[in-house]
């Protein structure tokens, strides 16, 4: 398989670590994982990630998935990396209307692997065109 780039998992489900980076591997991507935001952002710097995923609930911590792609956001060197989040039926509603920009997305939970995979080529295109139209 061709290598695709290194995606930076950010999940506290071992069910979901397990799935997702399964089918990331198989797909060409290096996957890196974090428990935690607070530890992605600890790992970005290193891992300087092609695609970010992570879960939009993180119980008993700071920060949350949605905090956690404000930051990124706000780091230029970040802000142009795509990030999908991982979020439950309800959550991913109150998402949709939200203000996600064209290299952003919404994964449901459980997560449907293909849709997953079909999502991640999309944002990543989406990338492509923007950086070709600079």
């Amino acid at each position: 398989d061709q290598f695709r780039g290194t995606l930076l998992l950010v999940s506290g489900t071992d069910q979901i670590r397990r799935d997702v980076s399964a089918k990331m591997k198989a797909s060409g991507f290096a996957v890196v994982m974090a428990m935690a935001p607070e530890e992605a952002l600890e790992k970005i710097e290193r891992v300087s990630p092609t695609i970010i995923m992570t879960e939009t609930q993180f119980p008993g911590r700071a920060v949350s998935g949605v905090m956690f792609l404000q930051l990124l956001r706000a780091n230029p060197k970040f802000s142009y990396v795509p990030v999908m989040l991982l979020a439950d039926e309800q959550e991913a509603v109150t998402l949709q209307s939200s203000e996600l920009r064209d290299i952003e997305g919404i994964i449901k939970t459980p997560v449907d692997l293909d849709e997953m995979n079909a999502m991640i080529n999309e944002k990543l295109a989406a990338l492509r065109n923007a950086l070709s139209n600079l």
